[in-house]
């Protein structure tokens, strides 16, 4: 009976991991059939001039996400995710210690905030006339992080339910527990989107 129990547990959880593992496939075929650019809070610009109605909107966005020093919202990283010829915005606004950030994504023509999103790395790609998924990998300690895919819906980035815990090690994870996954091939390979990305 206890070997049949055990049995039926672990089928349970390798079948949900597996499951979990294809809706990540799903959610992620654009971006592994496409070249993607990674990016940091390095590679933002602080030479942005927003327009009058940007800084309305990223102000408001700071005042949701600010949970304290250090704020930033003084810099961007401009990529064309739409394929439309009008590079849209990732506004860093808060950052933490372990080099996570949250994001404000915004368009400029209209001025429009398209989502907030959070991480320490963003794989971008571009779809023509189409809103691809975002994927961003939060750092969580010297060997683990996972990932976080953001999908556009009701017109605005909104995170998929479940992350994708990322080892970087050879034992099981202390905060996501059990073995985890190791950095996606596709993710690996992503161009850099500046020459400090990481520092």
């Amino acid at each position: 009976m206890l070997i049949r129990t055990v049995t039926i547990f672990f089928l349970l959880v390798f079948s949900g991991s597996i499951s979990h593992l294809r809706a990540q496939n799903r959610f992620w075929r654009s971006a592994q059939r496409s070249a993607l650019t990674e990016f940091d809070w390095n590679c933002a610009e602080t030479s942005w001039h927003p327009s009058r109605s940007l800084k309305i909107i990223v102000r408001a966005a700071l005042r949701r996400e600010d949970d304290g020093p250090p704020t930033y919202a003084d810099r961007a990283f401009a990529f064309d995710v739409n394929g439309d010829g009008a590079a849209e915005l990732f506004v860093p606004l808060a950052c933490g210690e372990t080099g996570n950030c949250r994001w404000a994504v915004l368009t400029t023509h209209p001025p429009q905030l398209l989502g907030i999103i959070w991480g320490q790395s963003i794989y971008l790609h571009r779809l023509q006339d189409r809103w691809p998924v975002i994927i961003t990998y939060g750092h969580m300690s010297a060997v683990e992080g996972d990932l976080t895919t953001f999908r556009f819906r009701y017109n605005r980035y909104v995170p998929s339910k479940d992350t994708y815990a990322i080892n970087h090690g050879d034992f099981d994870l202390d905060i996501h527990g059990g073995r985890g996954h190791k950095m996606p091939a596709f993710l690996k390979r992503a161009r850099a989107g500046c020459k400090n990305l990481g520092y």
